[in-house]
This record gives structure tokens, C-alpha cells and sequence, in this order.
């Protein structure tokens, strides 16, 4: 039981009695991790995880996962992932074809369904019916679901030339699209295109996107990227679709930025219970995480001026023999609770010496933030230069505050260099977080999966999101990459909140 325990903490004398509670959680499909224990009152907090459920079945390899649960049927849930099973040939992103994954689930993530995104024939040609087509390759994949339980699917389209010796391609065209699906996931209607160019040295890339709770309206950001010759021109840009039998509104321009790399990046919209939408991205160049927001629903010239609200020291890129990117994730509470209208966000930052993920909030509508912190700590007393990235972050409808994120640190201590996924939440607003869960239940070598240029990759982010019950009852619901089969999959779990407490008795039982 200590192995999920980074404190190495042990309750000796409790063995027997934890180890028949845990045998009849494994019976009813769930299994605990006790902590917390207090002496003086003899009670435990412990976290009710499900067993990791594969959802990769007839396509992959997979990776660069995203998922979201349906507000109005907690047990389906959807995911994105970049796939790799159409492999190479004329068509493919250099080394592999990259497409666009689609899985959904209707039990709350044990069994899944999966196909991949439509765009294509059976021989692995494009459709000429489909608007991706003209595309060679389809990636960075995000999903969500509506208010009405629609389900959502964005994704970057790109047609590659060759031999730029900044791209690796000349006249490379993009453009980035939203679908949608009335059938839990099963079925997309064609996509329909935020923004696209093909003017060579011109590129969009790694968009994000939301719906709006309250009015259905689509948010979505990207940076759009200009080669000039001697530098690149990035602009941070926003679009919404207000009705979807129209087309997405001409694009504002929420930040613009010179820098001679492609540095900044991962831009992400959430919107409030009062219906501001916030939006951070990472600047690398400057070391900032950049945030701005918008209180009328996105209409141009009436957003704020972008603002720094955190001095950054960014993971390195290639430090690792695969990438580590350093992305944001930004949540907000929407919840009926006394945190509600707090902003959370987390990144991957080497202020600490090893990499860490970095915390920061915002208890006053993003009028404030507090300074950053690491909330992927080593143990007291130690420092294991283990790296802690891809932090994700979500808030259910009760104000917990859910975490998850990629980190080396239990493989380390048995010797190797693999991954694990770690979990922690917070019940009062983000101010304490209950020690780091190893959420995985086998660590996994990154080196396994890959990029469609060949390189080992993960992807550049992961996902938790949340679904509750009319009683309360919620579950987070963490999708990853993982090799542990020796291909990249998506790997899910799912952790009941809140979490009970037991007593202990004089004869060391617990009872829930």
C-alpha cells in the first residue's frame, strides 16, 4: 500500500485490516490508498480509484490525448488522441500520416468504442466528400461537450510541401476546425473551419476551444504563426460561432509578439459563472504567462490588455528524449459553492531547480493572482531531480479542484527513467491538496510512443475532466499516453469525490 504514498508513509499495524478493505474494493471494481491517518481521532482519508481501463482497441498508436465528460450523462465520456495507424506513404507528415482518433464511452470509461476521425476512404486516401481532403494530416486534437450534451472535436489541418528550411516544407497550408457529434461521439458532421491559409510561411497552430455553458456559443483560440525572413510575427487569436448553421466571425487579434521562434503558445479559453471568458498562453521569450479576459461574450474590441500574471522559467524543450513543451492549463470554478469565479492554472516550470508544475490563482475574477508554487513538491528533505509536467486541471460542480500530471518520480526511486501519472486535489478552493496519488497503476517508457516526424513523443498535454450526479456524487475522469503494452495508447481512470472516511476500531478494522 505504501507505493502511492510519496512520503513512503507506512501503517504497519493496520495491514491486515487495509488489506481485507482493499480486497473487497478490488471485488466491487474499486480500490483504495489509505492517508492521512489521525492518531488522536483514528479516522482515514483514502482515494477510491477504478482500475486503468485501455481505450485503444482497433486503431493506434495513440497520443496527445484530450477528453470530456457529458453534463447531462455522467457515463459518456469522450476522447481525442493523434493517431498513427494509417502509417506512412505518399500522404504522410514526413515519417507517419497523423490523423485525428475518436473513442467514446457510455460506462463511465471501463469499455470504450473508437474509430478514426472521417476524412478519409478505406484505402486511406482522402474523401472527397469530407472537408479534410485537401489535408495531409490531421493533429492537436481537443474535444468538449456542451451544455445540451453535444459533443465537440477540434483539430489542425495541414498540408505539408517540402525542403523549408524552417518548417522542413514550403507552401505548407492549415487551418483549424470545429465538429460536432448529436450521438455521444459515434458520428461527426463535417467540419467546419475556424480559420485556414494557405499562404506559404504562414501556419496556425495548437488551438484550444470551449463552449459556452450559458449561451452555446463556440470560443476558440490559437497562435498563428508568420516566417518573415528573419524573425516570426506570432498572433495570439480568438474566433467564436454563435449559431451553428453560420460560420465562425473573422478573427481578433488578442495579442501579437516578434521573436525568432515559434514561443508563443498554448493558448486557452474557459468562461466563468458570469460569463467573462479568460484566456492565458504561455510567452516564452519573455518568461511570462500572459492572461487576458472578455466580458461580453467575445465581441471584438472589447477585450482587456493582455497582462503578465506570472514570471515563468519554462521546461526545456529537449532536455528529454522526447518532447516536453510547456503549455498552461487554466480551470475555472463554475460551481454553487464559496469558490466560485476562482481561476486555477498550472505549468510545467524549472524555478525549483528539477522541473515542477507550477500553480498559481486567482480568488478575485483574475482582477489578482497569487505568486506561483510548486504543487508537485520532491518529499521533505529530498531532492530526486525527478521531472513533474503536462499538468491538467479541472473543477467540478462541488468546488474540488482535480490535478493530474505526468511525473519520473516513483520510477526513479526503482531505478528507471519511466513515467507515472500523479494525482491530487484540493476540497477548500486550492489552498491545501491532499498528497500525490500514483494514479497508473504500471509505469510506462515514454520512449515508446512517437511523432509523426519519428521522434519519441507523448504528445504535448494530457486531460482530467469531471462529471457529477443530481445527489452530489462526482468523478474525475484522468486520460493519458501510455506504453506500458509497447504501443502509445489511451489509457483512462476514474476517481470517485468526495472521498468517504472510515473509523478504525480497537481491533484495528476500518469501517466505512
Amino acid at each position: 500500500m505504501s507505493e502511492g504514498d510519496p512520503e513512503g508513509f507506512q501503517l504497519d499495524r493496520f495491514t491486515i485490516a487495509v488489506g481485507i478493505i482493499v480486497l473487497l474494493l478490488v471485488a466491487s471494481g474499486a480500490w483504495a490508498l489509505i492517508t492521512d491517518y489521525d492518531l488522536e481521532t483514528s479516522s482515514v482519508r483514502y482515494y477510491w480509484v477504478e482500475e486503468n481501463y485501455p481505450a485503444t482497441v482497433t486503431i493506434g498508436p495513440d497520443n496527445e490525448i484530450s477528453l470530456a465528460t457529458n453534463p447531462t450523462d455522467p457515463l459518456n465520456l469522450i476522447a481525442g488522441s493523434k493517431d498513427y495507424h494509417l502509417g506512412s506513404g505518399p500522404r504522410a507528415c514526413t515519417d507517419y500520416r497523423v490523423w485525428s482518433g475518436v473513442f467514446w464511452s457510455m460506462d463511465g470509461g471501463k469499455t470504450w468504442e473508437n474509430s478514426l476521425f472521417p476524412g478519409f476512404d478505406e484505402e486511406g486516401d482522402p474523401d472527397p466528400d469530407n472537408g479534410l481532403a485537401d489535408y495531409d494530416c490531421v493533429s492537436d486534437p481537443v474535444v468538449t461537450f456542451g451544455p445540451d450534451g453535444v459533443a465537440y472535436y477540434s483539430g489542425l489541418a495541414v498540408d505539408r510541401g517540402e525542403d523549408d528550411p524552417i518548417f522542413g516544407q514550403v507552401d505548407t497550408s492549415s487551418g483549424i476546425w470545429v465538429a460536432r457529434s448529436l450521438d455521444n461521439g459515434s458520428t461527426w458532421s463535417r467540419p467546419k473551419w475556424v480559420d485556414r491559409s494557405d499562404v506559404a510561411m504562414e501556419f496556425h497552430d495548437k488551438q484550444w476551444f470551449t463552449v459556452d455553458p450559458y449561451t452555446n456559443y463556440v470560443y476558440v483560440t490559437w497562435s498563428q504563426f508568420y516566417w518573415l525572413g528573419t524573425y516570426f510575427k506570432v498572433e495570439i487569436s480568438f474566433s467564436r460561432l454563435t449559431d451553428w448553421e453560420g460560420n465562425f466571425q473573422t478573427r481578433v487579434l488578442l495579442g501579437d509578439y516578434q521573436t525568432v521562434s515559434m514561443s508563443i503558445q498554448g493558448s486557452m479559453p474557459v468562461v466563468g459563472p458570469d460569463g467573462t471568458i479568460h484566456v492565458t498562453w504561455m510567452d516564452h521569450s519573455r518568461g511570462c504567462l500572459m492572461y487576458t479576459r472578455n466580458d461580453q461574450q467575445g465581441a471584438a474590441a472589447t477585450w482587456d490588455q493582455p497582462t503578465c500574471i506570472a514570471d515563468a522559467q519554462p521546461a526545456p524543450r529537449d532536455d528529454r528524449d522526447y518532447r516536453t513543451p510547456t503549455f498552461a492549463s487554466l480551470a475555472v470554478d463554475t460551481s454553487n459553492t464559496n469558490t466560485s469565479g476562482n481561476l486555477y492554472a498550472v505549468w510545467e516550470d524549472q524555478q525549483w531547480g528539477d522541473v515542477d508544475v507550477a500553480y498559481i490563482r486567482s480568488t478575485d475574477g483574475g482582477d489578482t493572482w497569487e505568486a506561483p508554487v510548486s504543487i508537485s513538491p520532491d518529499p521533505e528533505g529530498q531532492f530526486d531531480g525527478s521531472w513533474n509536467f503536462f499538468g491538467w486541471l479541472d473543477v467540478d460542480a462541488n468546488g474540488l479542484v482535480h490535478l493530474i500530471y505526468y511525473t519520473e518520480h516513483w520510477a526513479l526511486q526503482e531505478g528507471n527513467d519511466h513515467l507515472d501519472v500523479a494525482y491530487r486535489y484540493s476540497e477548500d478552493g486550492g489552498v491545501n491538496w491532499l498528497d500525490p496519488y500514483r494514479l497508473t497503476t504500471e509505469s510506462f517508457d515514454p520512449l515508446l510512443g512517437y511523432h509523426q516526424r519519428g521522434f519519441p513523443f507523448i504528445g504535448d498535454y494530457n486531460n482530467i475532466d469531471t462529471s457529477c450526479y443530481p445527489d452530489g456524487e462526482c468523478w474525475a475522469y484522468a486520460g493519458w499516453a501510455d506504453t506500458r503494452t509497447g504501443d502509445s495508447e489511451l489509457w483512462t481512470a476514474a476517481i470517485k469525490v468526495p472521498l468517504p472516511e472510515g473509523k478504525i476500531d480497537e481491533m484495528g478494522v476500518l469501517w466505512l
